[in-house]
């Protein structure tokens, strides 16, 4: 698909939108469409982040038997 180069992040749901008159002259819904995209290889791969769990604490407090401080603000 020449939109798939020209754009190779664009989602399925907004190519679908941008080429709705094309799927209705096939008489192609969603669903099928995004099933064309999957057998074509054509669907977006979703990135993982790499720092994705860097930001997450390794022991929440209180898992170690630490002392929370009491404040009252």
């Amino acid at each position: 698909m020449e939109i798939r180069r020209q754009h190779p992040r664009m989602g399925g749901k907004k190519m679908y939108y941008l080429l709705r008159d094309l799927a209705k002259e096939l008489h192609t819904g969603r669903d099928k469409f995004f099933e064309i995209l999957k057998e074509s290889d054509l669907l977006v791969k979703k990135k993982v982040s790499v720092f994705a769990n860097a930001q997450a604490p390794r022991h929440p407090a209180g898992s170690q038997g630490d002392v929370l401080p009491v404040t009252n603000h």
